[in-house]
């Protein structure tokens, strides 16, 4: 499947019913609470967003993450999509997910269309609800991503990202200093992908392996 054809597959699934909080569950941290408990848990969690950006590599589409800067905080060191939370000038979750992205990346998000979103995710530790947003450019993008908030790029194919030889179940940090938990993951170049980033992940993976190759 070429570019463009998969980027059709990605519009058109996105479209359709999500396959949500079932398959988020399926790289839930053991012991995660569920999307009813945590509403309970954080009945006003702040709204927040991240972008999945599909772009080319020799016609391959291709996806990247960043690895946080270690900070005293929650999500300190992981691998996570760019994004974050909303501003008050932002119009829209859209727009805040396109200007983390530009802030975070150094990449310029004016040329990127926005596909489709998929379920959002309440992460009880941070208070934060995550809204993922798929979107694209047609052509490949060289990152000049910010160091106080970045350490470092993972760049993945989405066929790479979601080979199954690249899921395991790994001991993770958790965000309680010390604390490590069992995590189902996606490791790629060494980095692991857990927790909220890996449940968006698994969303997207089901969508993906409705595609017809």
């Amino acid at each position: 499947m070429n570019f463009q054809s998969f980027i059709d597959q990605v519009r058109l699934e996105l479209s359709s019913e999500l396959p949500g909080e079932d398959a988020q569950m399926l790289m839930s941290p053991l012991g995660r609470a569920t999307q009813r408990e945590a509403i309970k848990q954080i009945p006003n969690p702040t709204p927040s967003a991240i972008l999945i950006l599909i772009y080319p590599v020799n016609n391959v589409p291709h996806t990247l993450l960043m690895v946080r800067n270690s900070y005293d905080g929650h999500h300190s060191g992981q691998v996570s999509f760019p994004g974050g939370k909303v501003e008050p000038s932002d119009k829209n979750l859209a727009e805040t997910a396109l200007r983390e992205f530009e802030e975070e990346i150094g990449v310029g998000t004016s040329s990127v269309e926005v596909l489709g979103e998929l379920s959002s995710l309440i992460i009880p530790p941070s208070g934060f609800q995550v809204f993922p947003y798929v979107g694209f450019l047609d052509q490949p993008i060289v990152p000049q991503p910010d160091p106080t908030e970045v350490a470092g790029i993972v760049e993945t194919s989405i066929t790479n990202l979601f080979d199954s030889r690249n899921k395991r179940v790994e001991m993770v940090n958790s965000s309680v200093k010390g604390f490590k938990l069992k995590a189902p993951c996606y490791v790629i170049d060494n980095n692991i992908i857990w927790g909220a980033t890996a449940m968006i992940l698994s969303e997207f993976e089901s969508i993906y392996k409705r595609f017809e190759f």
